[in-house]
């Protein structure tokens, strides 16, 4: 299930829950997948950040 944040974020609901339990208001910037993490190494790489080593 989705739970929407006050900025517009769409995360788990499982945030949701975080947020409310610890009467914290949480943004979208407080939610990693693995689509960002995927998408930072792409650009590091395509910009040459890892010298042509390999990426694991």
């Amino acid at each position: 299930e989705v739970y929407v944040l006050d900025d517009g974020g769409e995360v788990d609901l499982d945030l949701g829950n975080y947020e409310r339990f610890l009467d914290v208001t949480l943004h979208k910037d407080n939610n990693i997948t693995t689509g960002k993490v995927y998408q930072h190494v792409i650009t590091k790489e395509r910009r040459g950040d890892y010298l042509g080593k390999t990426v694991q």
